[in-house]
Parts: C-alpha cells; sequence; structure tokens
C-alpha cells in the first residue's frame, strides 16, 4: 500500500467517517427558491433521474438534460442559460439549445496512440 504524507491531506480508509447519514438526510427538499439543475445523459456519478426526483419537490425548480454531455457544461448554450437564470430567476427559460443533439463522434478503424 503507498503511503501519503498527512499533508496530502488523504487519510486511509479506516480513519474515515464511517456512521450513517440521519434518515432526514434522505428527505427529498421541498422549496420554492428558483433553483437550475442540469444533468448529463452520460453521467455516471449523478444521473438524470437524480434532478427529475428532486424537480418534483421544487416549485420553481427548471431542468435542462443535455443527452450527449457528462458532468461538466461548458457549452454556449449551458453558459446562456445560466445567465438568463441568473439574471431573472423567475422568468420561464429558454431551453431548446440543450435538445440539441451533438452525438460522440467515434474513431474506430486508427488505433490508440
Amino acid at each position: 500500500m503507498i503511503e501519503l504524507p498527512a499533508s496530502f491531506g488523504v487519510m486511509p480508509l479506516e480513519y474515515w467517517h464511517v456512521h450513517s447519514a440521519p434518515d432526514f438526510e434522505n428527505r427529498a427538499v421541498i422549496s420554492e427558491i428558483p433553483t437550475l439543475m442540469a444533468s448529463g445523459g452520460l453521467d455516471p456519478v449523478t444521473p438524470v433521474s437524480n434532478a427529475t426526483e428532486a424537480l418534483r419537490y421544487l416549485k420553481n425548480g427548471y431542468g435542462v438534460i443535455y443527452r450527449d454531455e457528462s458532468h461538466d457544461f461548458a457549452s454556449p448554450c449551458f453558459l446562456q442559460i445560466v445567465e438568463d437564470f441568473m439574471n431573472n430567476p423567475f422568468h420561464k427559460l429558454y431551453l431548446e439549445c440543450a435538445s440539441v443533439r451533438i452525438p460522440i463522434e467515434w474513431n474506430l478503424h486508427e488505433p490508440a496512440q
């Protein structure tokens, strides 16, 4: 096992807090606060279904799904949606640009370098 210095900020698993979170941590957040949730269809960490479920309890929640993206977004479309939301969180957002599919281009003919 590789030993890292304590100053590195990483401790072996046996030192981690192993207690479960209290039950209230698993309850849905119910809110009227404007909330923007972005999800990527290729995200293995936070699937679209999580955002969809959370939005059920957010009266002023907006969900935007990028089917061909993963966990981070840097597209002009997303940046415009965020800017519009920040400027007026109670205004209905224009989300059409997020529905444009940008499929991954796979190169299966040349070996990886």
